[in-house]
C-alpha cells in the first residue's frame, strides 16, 4: 500500500522484478513476505532494526502458514517491548521514538477464519493513520439585498495548540460554533437568535473544559433545551401570542480535532464537502415537506403544498415538550470543508448547483478561506437575496502520519 501526493492510497508492487520475467520465475524463487520486510527495515533506523530483528528471524526460521500465527508473533514482540528495557544506542536515538511509538508501529493484521478461504479477500483494508495539519475558520453574514435588517446571528470560539515533539508536530484544536436564524416574519427574530446563540455558548463555556472528550449528545440537547426555555420564558413574560412570538433555528458544531458533534433545530443546515464524496447535506430540515416525505409521501406532492416550508420545529415559540433537537457525530478522515449556513444561502439548491464554481475552491488551501467564503456569500446574494445569508466554514487539512509506521 502506498500514498499518492493527494493522500489517497494505491497498491504498489514492492518486488520490482519486471512482470514478464516474474511470470516465468518458479514460485519457489519469488520473494517472500519476510524478504520484502527485511528489505524495508534495512532502510529504517538502527533502533528499529534491533527491535524488529527477532520478529524477522522468527518469520524466516519458523514455518508460518496463517495470518493468525504472524499476529501472535507481533503480540509477543509488543509484550516484550512493554516489559523489557530497550538499549539506548545514542543521545539522538534516546530523544526519538518511545516504546509506545514502537508498539504502535507494529502491524495490526485481520484474523480471518483459517478454514475460510474467502475471509482474506473480504477483510476490510486498514486506513493509514492521519495527522491534523491545519484547521482554518471563517464566518460571514449579509443582510441580503431584499432585507433591511439582519435576524441571523453566529457565535464561535476556537483554540488551537501546536505541540512540537521529536517525532514531529501535533496540532490540537477545540471549538464551539453556533449559527441561528431568527424566524422570518416573526417579531424580534434577531433577539431570539442572539439569545439562543449566547445561551448555548455560555452553557459550554461553563461545562466544557476545552480538553478531553467532547460533551455528550445529552449535554448538547440540554444546552439547546436551555436556549429554548430562555426564549419561551421571554415570550411568556411579554405575553406575546400567535405570530408575535419570536423564535429561531439553530445549528451548532462542537469540535475536538477530528471529531465533531453536531446539533440542529429548524431549517438551517450543515454540509460536508470532500473531493472524494462531494457535497453532503448532513442535516434534515424540520419543515412540513420533509416530515411528509419521512411519512412516505412523494417529494413532488409533499412540496406541492402551500405550507411545505413551514417549520415543524424552532426554538422559542413552544415549551421543551415540543422541541426534539437532533444530534449527530462525524469524524474527519480526509481534507474536508464543513459549512454551517442559514436558509438564505441554501435555498433554491444554491450550494448544490454551484459546487464546481464556489464549493470546490473552498478546499484550495493556497487561498484564504475567508476569501472563498466571501465569494460564496456574494453568489448566494445574487441567486437568492430574499433573506439574510450567514455561513460558518471550517476547513480541515490532514496528512498521512507515515512517521507512525516507518
Amino acid at each position: 500500500m502506498a500514498v499518492n501526493p493527494d493522500q489517497s492510497l494505491r497498491l504498489h508492487q514492492l518486488d520490482f522484478t519486471p512482470p514478464l520475467v516474474e511470470s516465468f520465475r518458479p514460485l519457489a524463487q519469488r520473494p517472500t513476505l519476510v524478504t520484502i520486510w527485511q528489505q524495508l527495515f534495512e532502510n529504517t533506523s538502527v533502533r528499529r532494526q534491533s527491535v524488529f530483528m527477532p520478529l524477522l528471524v522468527s518469520l524466516s526460521t519458523a514455518p508460518i502458514e496463517t495470518i493468525r500465527e504472524i499476529q501472535m508473533l507481533l503480540d509477543s514482540l509488543a509484550e516484550t517491548l512493554r516489559t523489557e528495557p530497550l538499549l539506548v544506542l545514542n543521545e539522538a536515538d534516546e530523544a526519538g521514538e518511545s516504546t509506545d511509538d514502537l508498539i504502535a508501529a507494529l502491524p495490526k493484521l485481520p484474523l480471518p477464519d483459517d478454514n475460510d478461504h474467502t475471509a482474506i479477500d473480504d477483510a476490510p483494508t486498514a486506513l493509514l493513520p492521519r495527522q491534523l495539519v491545519q484547521v482554518e475558520v471563517a464566518a460571514q453574514t449579509d443582510t441580503g439585498r431584499d432585507r433591511h435588517h439582519n435576524e441571523d446571528v453566529y457565535l464561535m470560539n476556537h483554540r488551537q495548540q501546536l505541540r512540537v515533539t521529536p517525532n514531529g508536530q501535533q496540532l490540537n484544536m477545540q471549538g464551539v460554533f453556533i449559527l441561528c436564524d431568527g424566524m422570518g416574519g416573526h417579531a424580534e427574530g434577531e433577539v431570539a437568535s442572539s439569545l439562543a446563540a449566547k445561551t448555548v455558548y455560555d452553557y459550554f463555556e461553563e461545562t466544557w473544559p476545552w480538553q478531553g472528550d467532547l460533551p455528550s449528545a445529552d449535554e448538547v440537547r440540554k444546552a439547546i433545551y436551555r436556549a429554548n426555555e430562555a426564549i419561551f420564558e421571554t415570550n411568556e413574560q411579554k405575553a406575546k401570542t400567535g405570530s408575535g412570538r419570536m423564535g429561531t433555528t439553530l445549528v451548532m458544531a462542537l469540535v475536538d480535532n477530528y471529531h465533531l458533534r453536531l446539533g440542529h433545530v429548524g431549517d438551517s443546515r450543515i454540509y460536508r464537502f470532500t473531493k472524494r464524496q462531494g457535497l453532503e447535506q448532513l442535516t434534515v430540515d424540520h419543515e412540513v415537506g420533509q416530515r411528509l416525505i419521512q411519512q412516505g409521501v412523494e417529494p413532488e406532492i409533499a412540496y406541492g403544498r402551500p405550507d411545505a416550508y413551514q417549520l415543524t420545529q424552532a426554538l422559542g415559540p413552544r415549551n421543551n415538550q415540543s422541541v426534539a433537537p437532533e444530534v449527530m457525530d462525524i469524524t474527519i478522515d480526509e481534507d474536508t470543508l464543513v459549512l454551517l449556513c442559514s436558509d438564505g444561502l441554501s435555498d433554491n439548491r444554491c450550494l448544490e448547483t454551484h459546487i464546481i464554481s464556489h464549493i470546490l475552491p473552498m478546499l484550495d488551501f493556497s487561498v484564504p478561506l475567508s476569501q472563498t467564503l466571501h465569494k460564496l456569500i456574494e453568489m448566494g446574494n445574487e441567486v437568492n437575496g430574499h433573506d439574510n445569508l450567514t455561513a460558518i466554514a471550517l476547513r480541515f487539512k490532514l496528512r498521512s502520519a507515515l512517521s507512525c509506521l516507518f
